[in-house]
């Protein structure tokens, strides 16, 4: 058999199945079962033909291809391939899901065990059958509930301690028990299942206490901590587990065992667990913005403020805080609990004093500026109210071009592009911050006129569009110049020259030869429209942007995502007109 002729057909159909259940039925009907299963059975000696295979039976398994009518088989085909493996990592990972798709979380709960017992560990086993938990969408389906959750976090942990040297185990375990306990710690009519959260949140502290040194390990438990707290409320049942993540990070450990909870002048990180941790890895300014970022979930935004104003001068914390801040902001925060949430809502103002105090104690340094800048643009989208006015919105406006003229300063040296990542980013996110606050507080556009910012704006523009041309900015997920990136550059110039100049002339220069531009430009119509910005409103109404829209949009006419993009922005229009009719 030719197996690279096998290999690309059985990707081809693990594409498409796992994109289109007509596939998946229609692979069905055509008898595919049948030769799919008997090619894995006669298959011994390619190992990526079998991973192939494997991840085919995975994604059929997702429904409609009426597996079940032929469990039996599958599961003993996939029985031999497992055995096969070699240990084998991604085909252990693709049988093992396949398994888990089959016959639910139940069913790779008994190789845990299995594979913990003295005598019979298998380390490669153990790992992938961890990595194939932890993509299950808890609540959704069967085999993904209440029951399987309990026995997931009972498993788990008793997987972690009887593979408790095993770093890369304890690091996979803990993140399967973060997701399993936050979906276990929403269930608060099921009093077992809030235990097993409390359960769950008991051991991964226990295991920060005895691995505070690892720095990876570190990271993984307090996100997997944080995802437990986003669902836990404040005075349901799950408000144990909440309580007892606290006392954990934050208790100081007595002379008669228990543990006391320090007061507010010891700052927002305390002087228990979470205060060891942050000490072992000073450093760390990833790591350091993660602990920060899981006291704020607990003390609320106010704590974290309070550190910044206790520390003015570290860079460390400045630094940390403001994408601990950015975090908490840039969620939907009513999860949190309706008491930290409406405190969080009210801290706003003394949050954009606080994150404006660094970006001044750090004039020049354009790491703290542009994180500080994304801090300030997702707070502004919380919009204007009795706590954030029209005066603190014109300082991020005025921070924010401040910003620009810097970025702009660095990336352009004698009239010459000069690459500087940490300047693109805060071109990025200064932009961002213009567009949000003028979006939010739309009296703002006359400001920025009477500043003459269009040609900062415009060059702002250009360099986004041409940075994505000639891939300026390419080598980091980030650092590309993607649809985002351009629709804040014209929601921003919008602002100064309506939505003809900016979008119109965009999509007039740019929109035939580049989809991004014209991806970003539908997309800053829908917002303007769904904002109602009615300046901008009032000018679209004129339908030369709309036209432009329609015409630009026939020259990418087989791209499935710019069409969709187009027709919602067309529709955000048509449904203004009508309003307006009325």
């Amino acid at each position: 058999q030719d197996y690279n002729l096998l290999g690309s057909g059985l990707q081809l159909l693990g594409d498409m199945a796992q994109d289109f259940a007509e596939t998946r039925t229609a692979f069905a009907c055509l008898g595919g079962w049948d030769w799919l299963l008997s090619l894995l059975e006669s298959t011994t000696d390619s190992l990526d033909l079998l991973q192939y295979g494997a991840r085919l039976v995975a994604q059929l398994c997702k429904g409609g291809s009426y597996g079940e009518a032929q469990s039996a088989r599958i599961s003993a085909t996939l029985e031999k391939v497992l055995r096969n493996s070699q240990n084998d990592a991604r085909l252990l990972y693709w049988g093992l899901w396949a398994v888990q798709q089959l016959h639910g979380a139940e069913s790779l709960l008994t190789t845990l065990r299995v594979n913990s017992q003295p005598g019979s560990c298998n380390v490669d086993v153990v790992l992938q059958t961890l990595r194939s938990l932890s993509g299950i969408s808890w609540g959704q389906g069967d085999g993904a509930g209440p029951k399987e959750a309990l026995q997931v976090i009972e498993t788990v942990l008793g997987a972690m301690q009887a593979h408790q040297d095993n770093v890369e185990i304890l690091n996979d375990g803990a993140y399967v028990l973060g997701r399993t306990a936050a979906y276990a710690a929403e269930q608060e009519a099921l009093p077992q299942l809030i235990e097993a959260a409390s359960m769950a949140s008991s051991g991964a502290l226990d295991l920060l206490r005895l691995r505070a040194s690892n720095a990876q390990l570190v990271r993984t438990i307090l996100e997997a901590l944080a995802e437990i707290l986003e669902h836990c409320s404040c005075s349901g049942a799950s408000s144990r587990v909440r309580s007892r993540i606290c006392e954990g990070l934050f208790g100081v450990e007595q002379p008669n065992g228990g543990l006391a909870v320090p007061g507010r002048a010891t700052g927002v990180v305390g002087v228990g667990l979470l205060s060891k941790v942050a000490g072992e890895h000073e450093s760390n300014t990833s790591l350091q913005g993660i602990v920060m970022w899981v006291a704020g979930l607990l003390h609320g935004v106010a704590g974290i403020v309070r550190e910044m104003e206790m520390h003015p001068h570290s860079y460390g914390v400045q630094l940390c805080a403001t994408r601990a801040l950015a975090s908490i902001y840039e969620q939907q925060i009513q999860p949190l609990g309706e008491e930290v949430a409406d405190s969080n809502l009210a801290a706003r103002a003394v949050c954009i004093q606080a994150v404006m105090g660094a970006m001044t104690t750090f004039r020049e340094n354009l790491v703290v500026l542009h994180n500080a800048c994304y801090a300030l643009a997702v707070v502004v989208e919380h919009g204007l109210d009795a706590v954030v006015k029209e005066e603190q919105m014109l300082a991020c406006l005025r921070a924010a071009t401040q910003a620009l003229v810097l970025a702009q300063d660095r990336e352009f040296v004698a009239g010459y592009y000069k690459p500087n990542s940490q300047a693109t980013y805060l071109r990025q996110e200064s932009t961002r911050l213009i567009a949000s606050v003028c979006c939010a507080c739309p009296s703002l556009d006359a400001w920025l006129q009477q500043q003459g910012s269009e040609a900062m704006l415009s060059k702002t523009l250009m360099t986004a569009v041409d940075g994505l041309a000639n891939g300026k900015d390419s080598g980091d997920d980030r650092m590309g110049e993607d649809c985002e990136v351009l629709q804040h550059a014209l929601l921003a110039l919008t602002h100064v020259v309506g939505p003809n100049a900016a979008i119109r002339g965009s999509l007039q220069r740019w929109g035939s030869s580049c989809a991004a531009v014209l991806r970003a430009s539908a997309d800053a119509v829908a917002d303007l429209v769904r904002r109602q910005h009615a300046p901008s409103i009032e000018e679209l109404k004129q339908g030369l942007v709309t036209a432009e829209l329609v015409r630009v949009a026939q020259a990418h006419a087989n791209d499935a995502d710019i069409q969709s993009r187009v027709q919602l922005a067309l529709g955000f229009l048509a449904s203004q007109s009508q309003v307006s009719q009325r």
